[in-house]
């Protein structure tokens, strides 16, 4: 029940406050600089299609519950995301990192995904989300069912 689903151990998180030009490899390079890229084992930075804008927050799956702290730590106020980009005065207040995100744990978001338009073979590479083993990207396991091609909207 909700006991239960409250004990299991939150470790996705969801960083905000990103710079909007910042692509899902900058993220991945950034973590490895760092020295952080085998605590996590999925990546997601839901982007435009077109101009491949970035919302300014992404998820990162920790590979235990330790390993979601030494993130939460080393990435609350984080703005080095590099150094021959200007940061706008908000950006460069540095993100902010928090548990709250609905989908926990490894294979919830992979069930999320691993069906999602996203992951057809239409939608660009850089859109997609990722996952990995001990710092290095690995394929993302199979759709269990056929996959519907992205819908590209319209900009406004």
């Amino acid at each position: 029940g909700g006991e239960a689903a409250a004990a299991l151990p939150r470790t996705t998180l969801m960083i905000r406050n990103l710079p909007r030009w910042l692509t899902r490899d900058d993220i991945l390079e950034t973590l490895h600089r760092e020295g952080c890229l085998d605590l996590l084992d999925f990546l997601y930075l839901p982007v435009l299609f077109g101009p491949e804008l970035n919302f300014g927050y992404a998820f990162v799956n920790a590979v235990s519950q330790e390993a979601c702290e030494r993130l939460q730590a080393r990435f609350r106020g984080f703005n080095r995301w590099d150094a021959n980009r200007a940061l706008t005065e908000e950006e460069a207040e540095g993100a902010d990192v928090d548990s709250t995100s609905v989908l926990q744990g490894w294979r919830a978001n992979v069930q999320h995904f691993r069906n999602s338009p996203l992951m057809h073979h239409w939608a660009p590479d850089s859109c997609r989300p990722v996952v990995l083993e001990n710092g290095v990207r690995v394929p993302f396991p199979p759709p269990t069912r056929r996959l519907r091609p992205p819908r590209i909207r319209p900009r406004a």
